[in-house]
């Protein structure tokens, strides 16, 4: 699906095809030449819709321009299963494959395609089926594998596996519901399971948490954010849309140790934003609603 427009959905067959209107129409997406079977992974980048990336089981293809040209990135001895694409940057693209190759399980490229760096650590010698990145996170990664789920970002040298309560199972599907901050697993015969994500903080309305208080919440127009700084003397304060878009940075300056400043939020769309205050020692993040 589009990142902003749900009626504009792209699907694989052994072409790629898209619509505008949900469905009623279909139309090919370019012509892509080289591909020696269906496609079975796409991929829309966030932050610029005309970035695509395609994959049949073996190739790995890319457009910038959304299909009007398509380009052999990669091909893969493993079966490809699923590409994940960083929120901020269009470039940044996570793969996994299929197989028992040891260590061919994640691979990762921060320029579009051209080079790779192998990303999978330790990971144990099974399939590894999908991949979800986490929306405002440290790059933050989860992959669904024959095994249940493992979890890995930017602060660990390594993946961890993230199965607590989950049976051993095989894991064909990962999504991330971010209204309550849900990480949902659909298993090869065992249901769909959901769990909380890796350290998320999420607060209700007028919550105090480590000191700050976000009011009111949902607003209409303008929030409040008040807290006490105990070991800084600034904050900086980071506004992303669901899909991890940054729409409104600031830092803002405490005086006598204490925060006390209003974001005007009327030039927002409705929906849900997270926000991030950053000081010298930690990070806060709460869930906003903007209303009409």
């Amino acid at each position: 699906m589009h990142p902003t427009d749900p009626n504009t959905l792209v699907m694989g067959k052994s072409q790629i095809y898209f619509t505008t209107n949900g469905g009623s129409s279909w139309s090919q997406m370019g012509n892509i030449s080289g591909a020696n079977s269906k496609f079975i992974a796409i991929a829309i980048a966030p932050s610029d819709p005309q970035t695509l990336y395609a994959a049949t089981a073996h190739e790995f293809f890319v457009t910038s321009n959304g299909g009007n040209s398509w380009n052999l990135a990669a091909t893969s001895t493993d079966a490809i299963t699923y590409i994940a694409v960083s929120p901020n940057n269009p470039q940044q693209v996570w793969v996994t494959n299929s197989g028992y190759t040891s260590g061919e399980k994640v691979y990762t490229t921060n320029d579009g395609g051209n080079n790779w760096v192998n990303f999978s650590g330790s990971l144990p010698n099974i399939p590894v089926n999908c991949i979800v990145f986490q929306n405002g996170s440290n790059d933050g990664l989860y992959i669904g594998t024959d095994l249940g789920v493992f979890y890995r970002d930017n602060n660990m040298n390594d993946w961890i596996q993230y199965n607590n309560g989950l049976p051993n199972v095989i894991v064909n599907e990962l999504e991330i519901s971010y209204n309550n901050n849900k990480l949902w697993a659909a298993t090869f015969g065992r249901g769909l399971w959901r769990s909380d994500l890796y350290n998320s903080v999420g607060v209700e309305e007028n919550e105090v948490y480590n000191n700050f208080i976000i009011s009111p919440n949902p607003t209409k127009d303008v929030i409040s954010i008040q807290g006490e700084l105990k070991f800084a003397k600034s904050v900086k304060i980071n506004l992303t849309n669901t899909i991890g878009q940054t729409v409104l940075s600031k830092e803002i300056k405490a005086e006598n140790n204490f925060v006390n400043e209003q974001l005007d939020l009327k030039f927002l769309n409705n929906g849900f934003y997270f926000l991030n205050i950053d000081s010298e020692n930690s990070r806060h993040t709460y869930k906003v609603q903007k209303l009409d």
